[in-house]
């Protein structure tokens, strides 16, 4: 269900910037009959973040702390400002999605927790990519990427601090 909606999000969020940019395209015409005919909603709210990896048969657990300390992970998903993690991806690729619709302003710290490596260690080091998404589908949009190697089972590495 995670990885639908994230695919649905970003295809909705693609399909308006190039409709915006060249309405009358050919290819504008074609996504607007995509996003009716996939009732696509654009997707909207002040912070997304979303986290894949490089390496298959792998689990990186994204871990977001907002600015009342409350951290939401794969054990709490759910937290009372309204945060959510969509999925808690344990194989594969990712993604991993957290969002919040109406964020509290302050301090938010991204972490990427390397839970485990079920994979051929000689393949490749495994790279965290973190998308971070603030004020999504508005014309204040603000897009971030962080990238960071994971060495170790176990360890958690901060990725991103920021402020909304």
């Amino acid at each position: 269900r995670g990885v639908l909606t994230v695919v649905q999000e970003e295809y909705a969020l693609f399909a308006e910037a190039f409709i915006r940019q060249q309405p009358d395209a050919p290819l504008a015409r074609f996504l607007r009959e995509r996003q009716q005919a996939l009732s696509l909603q654009l997707p909207e709210g002040d912070l997304r973040v979303t986290m894949t990896w490089n390496t298959d048969n792998t689990d990186v657990d994204l871990w977001v702390t907002d600015p009342a300390g409350e951290k939401c992970y794969y054990a709490h998903q759910d937290t009372a400002a309204g945060g959510h993690l969509l999925e808690d991806v344990t194989q594969g690729f990712g993604p991993e999605r957290f969002q919040l619709s109406d964020a509290p302003s302050g301090e938010y710290h991204v972490q990427a927790h390397y839970y485990g490596y079920n994979g051929n260690r000689l393949v490749a080091d495994t790279y965290v990519t973190l998308t971070v998404t603030r004020y999504v589908g508005t014309s204040q949009q603000q897009i971030t990427r962080h990238v960071v190697r994971l060495v170790h089972a176990g360890e958690n590495v901060s990725v991103a601090r920021f402020r909304l």
